[in-house]
């Protein structure tokens, strides 16, 4: 992989990330005012809304010491279902049609691409 190809991925992941912070608001804000019980998952969930931010400006910045934070998260996305490429869910037609399973499955997929180019860029 180019390494300008790789650095505009990264730029693109870091927004990704924004993107995810920003689509699920929500959670955080209701488990702060105490719409949630607070119990373990809370708390991990909590945690993982605060290191998207974290990631984000990692990945923007491209500090490449500091990629490990998306190893971190990536079992975490698949525990929450929390994709960075999750709104394409609702915005093609043929998977929001056929119910989430086969929308999950795609952003699954292109989850683990996204862990790949990360690799890719971590080792260069």
């Amino acid at each position: 992989m180019k390494k300008k190809t790789a650095s505009l991925m990264l730029i693109f992941f870091g927004v990704l990330d924004f993107l995810t912070l920003f689509r699920g608001y929500r959670f955080p804000a209701e488990a702060m005012t105490g719409h949630y019980r607070w119990d373990l998952l809370t708390l991990v969930t909590l945690v993982f809304y605060l290191s998207l931010f974290f990631s984000g400006v990692v990945f923007i910045r491209q500090m490449r010491r500091f990629y490990f934070l998306y190893y971190i998260q990536f079992p975490v996305r698949f525990l929450l279902a929390v994709f960075s490429f999750g709104f394409l869910a609702p915005i093609i037609p043929p998977l929001s049609g056929q119910g989430s399973l086969p929308a999950m499955a795609v952003c699954g997929f292109l989850e683990v691409g996204r862990l790949f180019v990360t690799i890719l860029a971590h080792r260069r």
